[in-house]
């Protein structure tokens, strides 16, 4: 499943699969500013929700 990353005001977030929640979407804020340094951040942050949800 394929965690998102978007700019939400100026700041990231992660976007879950609709799936996951019965057709809602669902987000979490990780209080980044949008920074090329906070991108990568964001990056492994959803590449690690991804390996979460496969467990």
């Amino acid at each position: 499943m394929k965690v998102g990353i978007e700019v939400f005001r100026g700041r990231l977030r992660l976007r879950f699969p609709r799936v996951l929640f019965n057709g809602n979407q669902k987000y979490l804020s990780l209080h980044l500013e949008d920074t090329p340094e906070n991108r990568v951040v964001a990056e492994l942050k959803a590449r690690q929700a991804e390996l979460d949800l496969l467990t």
